[in-house]
């Protein structure tokens, strides 16, 4: 099969001009029908991939700079471990956008 596909490959790639041309009508032929359900994979895939990598990253990185910093700064009051909470939350949304 994949001999087979290369051969095709190589004879459309002989063609230049029209075998492009006729790739280029194929492309967007492809694209003028099924644009709709090719969203609607490409949405659902997205939101799958957050909810499996993003989200766990983040709940992962967040508790792991959390635990750090409140075992290196002790806060001793309510407004100082809820500041903590907040700048780990930011801190790991932060790490994750650079990664």
């Amino acid at each position: 099969m994949s001999a087979w596909v290369g051969g095709v490959f190589s004879r459309v790639l002989e063609l230049y001009g029209f075998g492009a041309a006729l790739l280029l009508l194929a492309i967007v032929a492809a694209g003028w029908f099924g644009w709709r359900p090719l969203f609607r994979v490409a949405e659902a895939n997205f939101w799958a991939l957050n909810a499996l990598a993003v989200q766990a990253g983040y709940a992962l990185c967040r508790e792991a700079i959390r635990h750090l910093a409140k075992r290196a700064l002790k806060p001793r009051r309510g407004e100082e471990l809820a500041r903590m909470r907040a700048m780990s939350c930011a801190g790991a949304g932060v790490l994750l956008a650079i990664v």
